[in-house]
């Protein structure tokens, strides 16, 4: 793993501390060094080319251990927030994908770009929650990666977007 960028990463006692070579998976810290690691993670992309944080999102939310189900991902009133969803730690395919949308509105990415929601894909026998990006780059399709819509046979079985206060179907 040498020559990697420098990451920020929570230590215990909340310190930051530069690593280049090591990041260990937030997923698995307590609850509130999550959300601190998170938070640290979310500000050392503000620099980054649009294309360079869409790929960080997805590669560190392929660390999130899963569960078979977190979340209903039909009923987005039950979905907790994305503070509370990080700070429960319960992540299954789906509740990434929710998780991964969260992270790139607090980026800064405008909701009317994003689409979060359930998609099919007969080709490879895959029914999985995924974000749309403008609408050419998935999230969550594959693992760690940023897709290209046009490399994949997908349709759109539920679509949700931000509203400001709650995921509205579309």
């Amino acid at each position: 793993m040498g020559g990697g960028s420098k990451c920020l990463v929570p230590y215990r006692n909340h310190k930051l501390i530069k690593n280049p070579d090591y990041m260990i998976n937030p997923f698995l810290l307590s609850a509130d060094e999550r959300l601190e690691h998170w938070k640290a993670f979310r500000k050392s992309l503000a620099d980054k080319t649009e294309t360079d944080q869409l790929q960080a999102v997805a590669q560190y939310w392929a660390h999130a251990p899963l569960l078979n189900i977190a979340y209903d991902c039909e009923d987005p009133e039950t979905w907790p927030s994305i503070w509370e969803m990080i700070q429960l730690g319960d992540w299954c395919r789906n509740s990434i994908a929710i998780g991964m949308e969260g992270t790139l509105r607090l980026l800064g990415f405008a909701p009317e770009r994003i689409t979060l929601g359930m998609l099919i894909d007969h080709d490879i026998s895959l029914m999985v929650m995924a974000v749309r990006i403008d609408a050419d780059k998935l999230l969550n399709y594959d693992y760690g990666i940023v897709s290209p819509c046009s490399t994949t046979n997908h349709r759109w079985i539920r679509r949700y977007r931000w509203s400001g206060r709650k995921y509205l179907d579309f």
